[in-house]
């Protein structure tokens, strides 16, 4: 089970990228916008960080290690887009021809 909840957290990231290659491709870099796949993305990411929490209670002592692991987890597709965007404005578009 808990192969399945890593799974869809790394789908989940797997959305936010395609999301965030999509609005790069088509020139629309609009971070306030949410998409479908970004929702769906975040929801993902979400779900699978609470269930992996307390699916595995060997990792963590108290509540507080839960409510880190899961805030934690609601965070990583924020620092994915955040570390995407930064990576765009230190390199050029590259122009890709055929």
């Amino acid at each position: 089970m808990v192969q399945v909840f890593t799974i869809l957290f790394f789908v989940g990231l797997g959305f936010v990228l395609l999301n965030f290659l999509y609005q790069l491709f088509m020139q629309k870099m609009v971070m306030r916008s949410w998409s479908v796949v970004r929702i769906i993305g975040y929801i993902l990411v979400v779900i699978s960080g609470i269930f992996l929490a307390f699916m595995n209670p060997h990792w963590f002592h108290s509540f507080e290690g839960y409510a880190c692991a899961v805030a934690v987890s609601w965070t990583i597709p924020f620092i994915e887009e955040w570390l995407l965007l930064w990576g765009c404005s230190r390199f050029k578009r590259p122009r890709i021809s055929i």
